[in-house]
């Protein structure tokens, strides 16, 4: 698969002088020079020449950005040609320049570009490091699009790195800042990079989702490199699916605007594809010459003398940065040695104060050591209580684990009676399906006594894209027999209805059926149950209401302690041991949400989750 690092576009605003005595004037150049950064590799030879032309106005208005201006543009148009070392040597003029101006654009801009260069010769941990960098700096300029732009580039770093956790994280994070401008804003890289992460992990149909979404994001506008990339990812992911005509398509398109983009680099991947698709087929000779033509053409056979080079530049660049730090001190302990006569005069009434304050610390320090002591024996007695705590909940596990066989064994043979429940009289079928409907309570409350004592943590969440609709059918449906049994009825709404979420499955689908179980235990026969999903500020409102007996208001407190006696008969006789709740609210917390109940006695009962989508 194919990564993007979007190169990041500085529009610097207009300055609102005219042109005079036919001179370009600084707003002109600014122009000029946002213009050339949508250049993409067939216009390099355009970049150049631009990038000279800024040099040479810039000089004649004493412009001061125009040196800045240069230097990046050169830097662009040399690390399309490939010449990695010279570019960078061009980034760290423009980072000493932006520094100098101390223009926090400029400043992200800079870092943007080195992460960007590191990146492509795959210095990861060099990229990662001037990106982080990066992002510091466009959180103090509040630019939107740039804090984008550096986000999705991080989350593509962490993709290569195989830190999927951390790639999520940057690129949801990118997307949630950018939709709410997604007319301003181009996303289709970030949902490339996204779709790169479902590759990863084999969800080949999530990951064409994205890539095709990537590429209409950009059928509006131009920029060749972002339609080749979304073109490539296709490519090697219809590859995967053994669609191998639909493979060939994209492979041909990417070819097309990477001959037309004049850029060896991305015929390279087009040769790794290539090579992919063929021993795909079983034609390992065609396979094997592409790979051939891919390393011939792959920037990562760069010369070991350019990387040399490409690391000693950023030496030299730490070195000067260290001088300049040292000749700033040199002056200042020179200013600072004027001060020194008037300080002698402080000494005195100083030494007076440290003899007060030495006093007090004394008694202060005996003091300490007092708390320090009773601390000591707090935390023996914690920690004595925590091994406690341990026992007792391995304690429970194994007392649970070991009650769980004579309650399968009971099942077991009550099913093979109940099978045989013809040659049974009614007295007989009653009795039987007394013990299988007790057996089923006794499983229910072991696995509940486990549910509530173990303590999964964040670590062990299972994050994955969940199709809110589909998964409240598929819970619903597990209920089907009981709701049934009351004549229920469960309205189900997702506003919208292809509404998404990133969480635990598992753990959303444990907290619906817990929810959705006491529903029905408390509705009356022949009622209605509405279960809602909600998208609200970037989080989801999961409602479960019920039309119910309700909750009296001196219940409602103590409804989700464990340590409460909240046991209560259902509608329709229902038993209950109180804890659902309770593994409710301890699974919304490992999920890092919040839960709320509203209820009126015979009016219905609303439980209210909301959770960070």
């Amino acid at each position: 698969m194919k990564y993007f690092l979007t190169i990041l576009i500085c529009c610097s605003g207009y300055l609102g002088s005219s042109a005079e005595n036919g001179r370009t004037d600084s707003t002109e150049i600014i122009r000029l020079y946002d213009r050339c950064l949508d250049f993409a590799e067939d216009k390099v030879d355009s970049l150049y020449y631009y990038a000279n032309f800024i040099k040479t106005e810039s000089a004649k208005i004493n412009f001061s950005r125009g040196e800045l201006f240069f230097h990046r543009l050169s830097g662009i148009a040399l690390e399309m040609q490939e010449k990695f070392d010279k570019a960078l040597e061009h980034y760290l003029i423009t980072l000493t320049i932006s520094k100098k101006l101390n223009n926090y654009h400029y400043i992200s801009a800079a870092y943007t570009d080195i992460a960007i260069t590191y990146g492509t010769i795959k210095q990861l941990d060099k990229a990662k490091e001037n990106f982080l960098i990066s992002l510091e700096y466009h959180k103090k300029t509040k630019s939107i699009s740039g804090l984008v732009s550096c986000l999705s580039n991080l989350g593509t770093v962490y993709s290569r790195l195989d830190d999927l956790d951390s790639a999520a994280y940057y690129l949801n994070e990118s997307l949630r800042i950018g939709k709410p401008y997604d007319s301003l804003i181009d996303l289709n890289t970030t949902y490339n990079n996204l779709g790169n992460i479902y590759f990863k992990t084999k969800k080949y149909d999530q990951a064409v989702e994205h890539f095709r979404y990537g590429l209409q994001l950009d059928s509006s506008h131009i920029y060749l490199p972002a339609k080749w990339i979304a073109h490539l990812n296709l490519g090697y992911v219809f590859v995967e699916l053994n669609q191998l005509d639909s493979s060939l398509f994209h492979i041909n398109k990417a070819e097309q605007l990477a001959n037309q983009l004049q850029s060896k680099s991305k015929l390279a991947d087009i040769y790794a594809l290539k090579a992919s698709l063929e021993a795909k087929r079983g034609d390992y000779r065609r396979a094997y010459d592409y790979q051939k033509k891919w390393y011939e053409y792959d920037t990562a056979s760069i010369r070991l003398e350019t990387y040399n080079t490409i690391l000693e530049l950023q030496e030299k660049y730490n070195i000067n940065e260290q001088i300049a730090e040292n000749k700033l001190l040199q002056e200042t302990i020179k200013t600072e040695s004027f001060k020194n006569r008037t300080f002698i005069i402080y000494i005195i009434g100083l030494a007076i104060i440290i003899i007060v304050i030495l006093s007090a610390f004394i008694y202060k320090r005996k003091a300490n050591k007092e708390l320090q002591l009773n601390n000591e024996l707090m935390a023996k007695k914690n920690e004595q209580l925590a091994i406690l705590n341990r026992q007792k909940n391995d304690l429970i596990g194994m007392v649970s684990h070991d009650l769980k066989t004579p309650f399968i064994s009971i099942g077991m043979w009550s099913h093979i009676l109940d099978s045989q429940s013809d040659n049974l009289s009614n007295d007989q079928q009653t009795a039987i399906k007394k013990i299988l409907q007790s057996c089923g309570y006794g499983q229910q409350l072991i696995q509940r006594i486990l549910d509530i004592e173990k303590n999964t943590g964040a670590d062990n969440l299972h994050l994955e894209e969940i199709a809110l609709l589909p998964m409240a059918h598929q819970v619903v449906e597990s209920f089907k027999q009981k709701l049934s049994e009351k004549e229920l009825e469960v309205n189900i709404q997702v506003v919208p209805e292809n509404l998404k979420m990133i969480s635990d499955v598992q753990i959303i689908t444990r907290i619906l059926e817990n929810l959705l179980s006491n529903a029905i235990k408390f509705s009356y026969p022949k009622g209605k149950i509405e279960l809602k999903f909600e998208e609200t500020a970037g989080m989801i409102e999961i409602i479960v209401h019920d039309h119910g007996v309700g909750i009296p208001p001196d219940a409602l407190p103590l409804l989700f302690d464990k340590h409460a006696n909240k046991s209560t008969t259902g509608t329709n006789g229902e038993d209950g041991n109180g804890f659902g709740l309770t593994i409710v609210k301890r699974l919304v917390d490992e999920l890092g949400g919040a839960i709320t109940c509203q209820s009126t006695p015979e009016n219905g009962t609303s439980f209210i989750i909301v959770i960070r989508k």
